[in-house]
């Protein structure tokens, strides 16, 4: 291969000045195209990393937003607690409320009341009978009935 500086010299034993000058041409437009081909791919990744980023930070924004709106979900909902509590604190002070919660959850009564109270769950289900105890039963029925 030629020295770079060999190409841009005239020789006129080998070739024609119009040769010559054909020949620097392309090897300047080879070059312009090279560095031209360098800067659009230097663009394209700049662009690529540029995309790159901007989708991890979107993925971030997103993640803190859903986490923004549970944050301020929560904050209502303490928000209402709290409010719940104040009023029972407010009502703590009250000898009518002093009472009933006395009622409800110690079961005190004042002199010569009754107290009834009534159970809201149902019945235990019957525990399954085995085979033997099955039998009898049947018997006994085919027993009472003949």
């Amino acid at each position: 291969m030629k020295d770079n500086r060999e190409i841009y010299k005239y020789d006129a034993s080998n070739e024609s000045y119009e040769e010559f000058e054909a020949r620097t041409k392309a090897r300047r437009r080879r070059i312009k195209n090279r560095k031209i081909r360098r800067k659009a791919l230097l663009v394209i990744v700049i662009i690529a990393a540029f995309a790159t980023l901007a989708t991890m930070c979107g993925r971030d924004i997103v993640k803190l937003q859903n986490e923004n709106r549970q944050l301020k979900k929560q904050q209502k909902e303490l928000t209402e607690q709290r409010d719940k509590l104040k009023n029972e604190v407010q009502k703590a002070g009250k000898r009518e409320y002093l009472q009933e919660q006395a009622r409800k959850q110690l079961h005190l009564l004042n002199p010569g009341e009754l107290l009834f109270t009534f159970e809201d769950e149902e019945p235990a289900p019957e525990p399954e009978k085995t085979e033997e105890e099955g039998k009898e039963e049947t018997e006994e029925k085919v027993q009472g009935d003949g």
